[in-house]
């Protein structure tokens, strides 16, 4: 980010403005990561539930089907990407 910038009037006269552009950046990046780990997680327990329908297994299917739910509605209730987007633009 800071490279983009070296040598300009921007990076003499607005130093502090460098900061809070590697800020917002930081906090992009663990915005995007955290989207992408919510919805690999809802996938894949989903995808555990469905596989473990059979009757020995309906206390795990459970389980997996419950962090599935709670994944999805934290992609859809934050709306994470939507999010990130907005910082990065910004």
């Amino acid at each position: 980010m800071s490279e983009a910038y070296h040598g300009t009037r921007v990076e003499k006269e607005l130093p502090d403005m460098l900061t809070y552009l590697k800020l917002w950046s930081y906090n992009t990046t663990k915005l995007w990561a955290i989207h992408v780990t919510l919805g690999v997680l809802a996938t894949f327990f989903s995808l555990l539930a469905a596989a473990l329908m059979g009757d020995p297994y309906i206390g795990w299917a459970r389980a997996f089907a419950f962090i599935a739910a709670v994944s999805i509605s934290m992609l859809t209730a934050f709306n994470l990407g939507t999010k990130s987007n907005n910082v990065r633009n910004a």
